[in-house]
């Protein structure tokens, strides 16, 4: 059901044998066998994909999707952590994020608490669902993570 934190089978989840280029952040996290909604699908005008990383820590305890995107000197990440059901492995918590002072304020959508901040003054929004830990961040209005969050769990 769209707009609740998804069940992922952990069994689901893995890495692929053979590293490979992606497209966007969404086939990526397909490929790695993430299926719960945590890709918008609005971006603020203007900006395009400048790089796709796809880091899987050694250990195999956690997979760091970090995505990048510019329009002309602004910039915006997407990141998206993967915890990985691991027994011996060294993460028993998600990361943390720096912020500047002030309480992050409580977003709801598609049944999910988002937290909304600032980092270095630039709009900034965390959340989970599932075993993924997602981040954005960068040069836009506070309204920008907002849209984008919300274009997680429209339906196409």
């Amino acid at each position: 059901m769209p707009g609740q934190i998804e069940y992922v089978d952990p069994d689901d989840i893995h890495i692929p044998e053979e590293p490979r280029e992606y497209a966007d952040l969404q086939e990526a996290l397909t490929d790695y066998g993430l299926n719960c909604s945590v890709v918008p699908k609005w971006m603020p005008e203007g900006f395009t994909q400048s790089e796709l990383i796809v880091i899987p820590m050694v250990g195999g305890d956690m997979i760091i999707f970090h995505t990048l995107y510019h329009r002309e000197e602004d910039s915006l990440v997407i990141q998206v952590n993967i915890y990985l059901e691991n027994e011996g492995r060294a993460y028993d918590s998600f990361g943390n994020f720096q912020k500047d002072e002030g309480d992050p304020v409580p977003y709801e959508a598609g049944g999910i608490t988002h937290l909304l901040t600032t980092n270095a003054e630039q709009p900034a929004a965390l959340w989970s669902n599932g075993p993924a830990e997602c981040a954005i961040s960068g040069s836009i209005t506070m309204d920008g993570p907002k849209a984008m969050i919300d274009s997680i769990y429209e339906q196409r």
